[in-house]
C-alpha cells in the first residue's frame, strides 16, 4: 500500500463499524507505515510483525483492501482480518484478486495456515471464501453487556480455589483452553504459552498504552478448573476471557459474574464482551445451556460468525491460476501490473 492510498483506506474502513481500531492504527501510522511496511515485507512473514495491506486501485481509487495479522505467537498462521471492497467501484472479482494475491504470496514465503472470520448471514463474502476453498472450521458467538445491564449482576461471587494467575501459570492455561477445544479445530486455535505471559519490557508499554490485563484461575486437587480474564484498553470497553473445564459445568455462571464484577471496579458504566465458540462445548444440546447461562446474566448475542481456515499445503479442488492481467493494481511494495 502507498502513503497516497491512506486517505482512502481510511474512508473504506470507516465504512464496516468493526473497522474503527484499524483505522485509528492507520490515521497515528499515517507518517510512518507506508516507510516500515516496505521494509517489512522484504522480510520472511514469520519476521514480520506490522499488520499487511494490499489495495486493488482502479483509475487512482481504491476498489478494496485486504488486511492481514500474524496471529500472536505463531510464524506460520496469518490472520484476515478485512477483505472490503468499496460499494460503487469493487466488486467480487476485486475481492477474489485481493484473496489469491496475500494466499499466493504469502503461501509461497512459509505461511501455511490463513484464518478468516465472516458474518454468518453475510453470503456474498462466505462464497467468495469458499472459492478459494476456505473451509468451515468454527462457529463464534459474540456477546454484549451493556452498561444498563451492569449492575443487574450480582457482585457477591465466592469461588473456591480462585487466585490471580501468574506467569508459572502459562502451561497450565494453555493445558486448560487446548481441553476446551475440539480436537479437529486444536491444530488452528491453539495459543502458545507465551500468550499467557508478559514479558518484562512490556510493562511499560502497555502502562503508556493504557492496557490493562488480569487472569484469574480456579485451583483443584484434581487441576485447573477454570480462567477468566479481563482485558481493556480504554478502561471503558472489557474483553472477558473464559475457559472452563468440562468437568465443572457450574464453573461459567461463577466466571461470568465475578468477570463483570471485577469490570465494574473500575467503571461506573463498563461495556462488556464476551465470545463463545461452538467447538467449546460437546453438542447443540451444551450450546444452548452455554447460551442460556451467559444470557441469564443480561448479555445479549449480537453477533455470530463463522471461523474459516484454508491449509496453504492442500491442493486446491479446483485450482485456478492466478491472473495479474486486470486494470486493477496491487500495491504494497509490488510493482504495478498495467
Amino acid at each position: 500500500m502507498r502513503a497516497r492510498d491512506f486517505k482512502q483506506v481510511e474512508a473504506l474502513l470507516s465504512v464496516a463499524e468493526a473497522a474503527s481500531l484499524e483505522g485509528t492504527v492507520l490515521a497515528q501510522l499515517r507518517q510512518l507505515y507506508g516507510p516500515m511496511q516496505r521494509v517489512w515485507q522484504a522480510l520472511p512473514p514469520s519476521w514480520q510483525s506490522l499488520p499487511a495491506i494490499y489495495v486493488a486501485t482502479q483509475n487512482r481509487t481504491v476498489a478494496g483492501l485486504i488486511w492481514l495479522q500474524r496471529e500472536p505467537g505463531q510464524r506460520h498462521r496469518w490472520q484476515i482480518e478485512q477483505l472490503l471492497l468499496h460499494p460503487e467501484y469493487g466488486s467480487l472479482e476485486t475481492g477474489e484478486y485481493l484473496l489469491q494475491y496475500v494466499i499466493h504470496r504469502f503461501g509461497a514465503s512459509g505461511v501455511q495456515q490463513f484464518l478468516a472470520r465472516v458474518d454468518v448471514g453475510n453470503e456474498q463474502a462466505l462464497s467468495l471464501f469458499k472459492q478459494a476453498n476456505f473451509r468451515q472450521l468454527d462457529r463464534r458467538y459474540d456477546f454484549k453487556l451493556t452498561p444498563a445491564e451492569v449492575n443487574v449482576v450480582p457482585a457477591d461471587v465466592q469461588i473456591e480455589g480462585l487466585r490471580e494467575a501468574t506467569d508459572t501459570d502459562a502451561a497450565l492455561l494453555r493445558e486448560l483452553y487446548l481441553e476446551t477445544l475440539a480436537p479437529t479445530v486444536r491444530p488452528y486455535l491453539d495459543k502458545p504459552v507465551s500468550q499467557y505471559t508478559t514479558p518484562w519490557w512490556q510493562w511499560p508499554v502497555r502502562s503508556v498504552q493504557g492496557r490493562f490485563q488480569k487472569r484469574w484461575l480456579v485451583d483443584s486437587p484434581h487441576g485447573v478448573l477454570g480462567m477468566v480474564g479481563v482485558s481493556s484498553w480504554d478502561y471503558q470497553r472489557f474483553q472477558l476471557e473464559l475457559s472452563v473445564s468440562p468437568g465443572w459445568p457450574a464453573g461459567l455462571e461463577r466466571l461470568v459474574r465475578f468477570g463483570v464484577a471485577h469490570c465494574a471496579q473500575h467503571t461506573r458504566q463498563p461495556l462488556v464482551m464476551l465470545s463463545l465458540y461452538g467447538s467449546a462445548v460437546p453438542d447443540a444440546h451444551h450450546v444452548d445451556n452455554a447460551h442460556t447461562v451467559v444470557k441469564a446474566q443480561g448479555f445479549t448475542c449480537w453477533q455470530e460468525l463463522l471461523l474459516l481456515a484454508k491449509d496453504y499445503w492442500r491442493p486446491d479442488k479446483t485450482p485456478q491460476p492466478l491472473n495479474i492481467t486486470s486494470p486493477l493494481l496491487l500495491a504494497g511494495g509490488e510493482p504495478s501490473t498495467t
